[in-house]
């Protein structure tokens, strides 16, 4: 929360009123939090940092760690969180460094002319809920303390507990937590509440958390009813309820309140949520269930707008949770758009045949009457009674409830809305009755007309109590997948001239509203949230908006979603974010396509980049390479259709032994490129505005390491403050021309930016398609041909159309260069080392001086794309990594044709050369447990004592990012790769302990997997490191 921004709500929640412990906060503390963003931006610290450590207010150790800070930001943050509660004599020293360096003298003539008020002390929030905690820890265990994750678990603790015996003082912090920010819980457990600038961090996301427990939150004011009870007995009774009844009825609130009571008993369960409104949903819920498990799926893909492969995956799951029978689980079918299809009735009959599964399936429509007969259920109705229980708040009288309850048909979301609305505006039930039938709509269907009649009373109330910026972000959460909105996406929707704190301040009074009415349930806590609102709510949201609104809106968030989503997944920072946005964007392409405007280009093209940033998302997603074909494959469709071009794709398979006709391809597919590119050059020569082009540029989402690159080669002209949000500004872009080596030639931009899109496309498409390939060999045994030549056919297409680009703007532009034709080039050759079988001595030296040509050229040039800066100088970390990778390939196809000594050292430095580019990616990067694999096998082709202790910490780091992924879903070549190179060396070379990791990680890999042939070949593993672990070989004579 800022401090220039006020919240209304807890200020008067504070007024009048001493908080408790507020001596423990100085005003050197708030001053440094008031000033804290102009220090994260405009502190240059590096002086600043020496003189602490020689005044002993910072630790020396403290420069490494400051140091290895990726941004100047980023170190700026961390120097402040230091000294944020250093005592008085730190905050004067760091004061006096200020005054006396000539850079950052008018930040502290800044800090010490910041008023501080009382006012300020409120809001910074520290020592009264420091109090609280500090007897809360050491008075309850630690399983206790980890329950705690909102502001109403830290409550319950102190209450239950008795903890404190002063009620005033506990209802203050009470009623304090529950207006303070929903960010101020995670602040408050660690001791830490510095405002934060723009995030790229999201290390802490889970894609579990949208489909386990923790999404399952429950509305403050809910009430078991009858049907409830009724809900609960049949499930009891028979492990599987079929729940049917109209929206609003409460079927998924009662479903999360069952799963809640389900996890106090039974903690070690599997709960799992599977959305049902669509294949995809459920596919994306299934593949996540899958990792959860530690299944490997094999070829278990997801595929978009298919209920195909759910069978056999649903199969596959209903097993292993059946084997895991030490407990009880329970999957919610929520949702359920088709009760009647196949595949549903099939999980029923696996579900009705284990003795540990429960199930609760909930739909508006009808379920197959052979299982209804049984399992089902209608909830529909709250009694009397139950509705009395929503109003107990005041004293109203039973005859007014009960006429409101027959008004609304006593239907349990309408009740809920009803009864929220008249506690927080302090409304008579009469009077409410009377702006119902003030409320003019024409719905024709009754059920949802009385459901929309509160909602829209809400909704007015809302207007008023939420600023008009706030306003026009709930417009949108209608577009939404509406059991997960996470934080992130409402931030982003917020206008960028607000700074990070004012858009903090606006989310939580938007949180606080939402909670206030109970239309919304919130998940998590700091950059983790997410928000729940009724899918009523939503269609409610868009019953009040014409066709035209709702068409402007649909358009706004697509093009958005193509500025958040990024094409470039090789950074863990951009592959989480994707994927934070990915169900979002996947709901607006399948569900909204119909509001596209079929004639506009712009539109066209946004459509096209999110169909290609969908796809990338998947391929990375894990177990959806077919999701992920479907989504470059519909990308693809729409760029070929706007030139009105048909591939001949029969005629393009061809191979050569040749690493550069390899690359080229056949001539009817070189010549049939040349046709796509002018024909694209044209395109954007007659459609593409220069509009388009700045608002791109100007809105894109950039990584921290962008951002650093362009703040580099700006030469002082782009000021960190003029890259807010990590974006570019309008500001940047206007007076691009003196940024010449940030921004490629405008022109060219606007020319060129249809080619590199499909450019794109190509290269993700041939990716996926190897990984489709390899897939199905690794689980069948055979090779599928016509995928592999699919990959290197849309390889070779990307490489041509690429070199083309590379002539055009060098023809034009002579100074730029497209980082497309250089990656082409290098992947190409890549790709040529995987795929062929046999290399000739002649083709691998031409690789060789091919990649160190590329080498080369990456530390010499600039390479833009899409319009701006993407390699420089300094900045060519990853190219590196990639051309020695492909160079150390080669040293091992060399040393296999000669097998000489001078060979095999070529192989370890070369080996030695990429582990320490590997260790400067810092993990950064997702390609890195595969170089960690590569150097491992590498040191292991001469294994002399240093070499093997070199492999075992190749292959420790491997197994620490494996880990580190854990929320990630790694593809199934990553993991069973890793496993069976470790076994081998511990087999060969690991002594006792090794062994025992082995056997534990065997064992493991055991469960994961679902092929026979895997089990066998792990299953023979296990018996050979038995044999070795009790082998009469003395451990003194093993090389570990």
């Amino acid at each position: 929360m800022t401090f220039e921004y006020c919240n209304v709500i807890i200020q008067s929640q504070l007024n009048g009123k001493t908080c408790l412990g507020t001596e423990h906060i100085k005003d050197y503390s708030v001053r440094l939090q008031k000033c804290y963003q102009v220090l994260v931006d405009d502190l240059y610290s590096a002086e600043i940092i020496d003189k602490l450590v020689e005044d002993d207010v910072l630790r020396l150790e403290c420069i490494e760690e400051l140091k290895s800070c990726l941004t100047p930001q980023d170190k700026n943050r961390k120097l402040l969180r230091k000294l944020i509660f250093k005592y008085n004599d730190g905050y004067d020293k760091f004061l006096c460094a200020l005054r006396d360096d000539h850079v950052n003298k008018d930040l502290a003539e800044r800090i010490e002319n910041t008023k501080v008020t009382q006012q300020d002390i409120h809001l910074l929030r520290i020592a009264s809920i420091q109090k609280v905690l500090t007897e809360v820890r050491s008075k309850i265990s630690k399983g206790d303390l980890d329950k705690i994750r909102t502001g109403s678990d830290l409550i319950k603790i102190v209450e239950n507990k008795k903890i404190a015996s002063d009620c005033k003082y506990i209802g203050l912090v009470k009623e304090f937590i529950q207006t303070s920010s929903y960010t101020g819980i995670q602040r408050i457990i660690s001791f830490d509440d510095i405002q934060t600038d723009s995030k790229t961090d999201v290390d802490e996301m889970s894609k579990e958390e949208h489909f386990d427990i923790t999404c399952m939150k429950v509305v403050d004011n809910f009430t078991k009813t009858v049907q409830y009870l009724e809900m609960v007995e049949k499930i009891e009774k028979n492990r599987i309820v079929l729940v049917r009844g109209p929206n609003g009825s409460g079927k998924s609130q009662y479903s999360f309140a069952y799963a809640n009571e389900f996890s106090s008993r039974f903690p070690s369960a599997t709960i799992w949520r599977i959305p049902c409104r669509s294949a995809q949903s459920m596919n994306m819920s299934l593949s996540i269930l899958m990792s959860r498990l530690k299944i490997d799926g094999g070829r278990i893909h997801i595929k978009g707008g298919s209920y195909s492969c759910f069978q056999t995956t649903i199969k596959t799951v209903i097993v292993r949770m059946s084997d895991m029978n030490d407990t009880n689980h329970l999957i919610i079918l929520d949702d359920v758009e088709s009760p009647e299809i196949p595949v549903i009735d099939s999980l029923l009959k696996m579900v009705s045949e284990t003795k540990n599964i429960y199930v609760i399936g909930t739909s508006n429509k009808r379920f197959s009457i052979n299982h209804y007969r049984k399992y089902g259920m209608e909830m529909n109705r709250m009694t009397e009674d139950e509705a009395f229980l929503f109003f107990e708040f005041a004293d109203h009288s039973r005859e007014d409830v009960s006429t409101l309850a027959r008004k609304l048909d006593f239907l349990p979301l309408a009740l809920s809305f009803a009864a929220t609305y008249i506690e927080n505006t302090q409304t008579s039930i009469e009077k409410y009755i009377q702006l119902l039938e003030n409320d003019k709509l024409s719905e024709n269907d009754l059920g949802a007309h009385l459901l929309f009649q509160p909602f829209n009373l809400i909704l007015q109330r809302l207007q008023n109590d939420l600023s008009v910026k706030v306003q026009c972000v709930l417009t949108y959460a209608s577009y939404f997948v509406n059991d997960n909105i996470p934080v992130m996406l409402l931030k982003s929707l917020l206008p960028d001239f607000l700074s990070e704190g004012e858009k903090e301040a606006e989310i939580n009074n938007l949180i606080i509203a939402l909670s206030k009415y109970s239309v919304a349930v919130v998940k998590g806590y700091g950059e983790r949230r997410n928000i729940s609102i009724h899918s009523m709510t939503c269609l409610a949201i868009r019953k009040n908006k014409t066709q035209g609104q709702i068409k402007q809106e649909i358009y706004d968030l697509l093009k958005h979603y193509c500025f958040l989503m990024d094409l470039d997944l090789r950074l863990v920072e951009s592959m989480k974010r994707n994927i934070c946005f990915l169900s979002h964007a996947t709901l607006l392409i399948e569900k909204f396509q119909s509001y596209f405007d079929r004639n506009s280009f712009q539109m066209k093209v946004y459509e096209s980049y999110l169909c290609c940033a969908i796809g990338v998302t998947f391929r990375i997603y894990g177990n959806a390479e077919l999701s992920s074909n479907y989504y470059l494959e519909h990308a693809k469709s729409i760029i070929f259709e706007m030139i009105n071009f048909h591939p001949n794709i029969s005629s393009y398979p061809f191979t050569s032994s040749d690493p550069m006709l390899h690359l080229k391809g056949c001539n009817i597919l070189q010549q049939d490129t040349k046709i796509v590119f002018h024909k694209l050059i044209q395109k954007c020569d007659h459609n593409m505005s220069g509009d388009f082009v700045q608002t791109f540029l100007a809105n894109k989402f950039r990584s921290s390491s962008e951002i650093e690159l362009f703040v580099k080669y700006a030469n002082g002209k782009i000021d960190r403050r003029d890259v807010k949000h990590f974006k570019l500004t309008s500001r940047n872009i206007n007076r691009r021309g003196n940024l010449k080596k940030v921004f490629a030639p405008f022109k060219s931009t606007r020319e060129t930016f249809l080619v590199e899109l499909l450019i794109s496309i190509m290269h993700e498409s041939s990716k996926n398609k190897w990984w489709m390939e390899s897939t199905n060999s690794m689980v069948t045994k055979y090779s599928n041909d016509a995928t592999r030549m699919d990959s290197l056919t849309d390889s070779q297409f990307s490489y041509n159309i690429a070199d083309l680009l590379q002539r055009y703007l060098y023809e034009k532009y002579e100074h730029f260069s497209p980082i497309a034709a250089l990656v082409e080039q290098r992947d190409g050759m890549i790709g040529f080392l995987r795929s062929e079988k046999t290399i000739s001595t002649k083709s691998l030296h031409k690789i060789i001086h091919l990649l160190k040509k590329l080498e080369e050229k990456g530390s010499s040039t600039l390479f833009y794309t899409y319009g701006v800066l993407k390699m420089a100088p300094d900045f060519t970390l990853y190219h590196k990594c990639m051309i020695n990778r492909a160079l150390l390939k080669c040293c091992i196809i060399n040393w296999q044709k000669i097998k000489n000594q001078e060979c095999l050292e070529r192989a370890i430095s070369q080996a030695e050369t990429l582990n320490n580019i590997a260790l400067e990616m810092k993990d950064n990067w997702l390609i890195c447990m595969s170089i960690y694999l590569e150097i491992a096998e590498t040191y292991l082709l001469y294994p002399t004592k240093k070499n093997i202790s070199q492999a075992k910490q190749n292959y420790k780091m491997a197994f620490e990012l494996q880990s580190k992924f854990g929320g990630i879903l790694l593809t199934t070549e990553y993991h069973f790769n890793l496993y069976q190179q470790y076994i081998k060396f511990c087999l060969d070379f690991g002594n006792f302990k090794d062994l025992t990791v082995a056997r534990k990680i065997s064992v493991e890999m055991r469960e994961r997997c679902v092929q026979q042939e895997r089990k066998q070949a792990i299953g023979n593993n296990l018996i050979k490191i038995e044999e070795r672990r009790i082998s009469n070989v003395s451990l003194d004579t093993n090389i570990i």
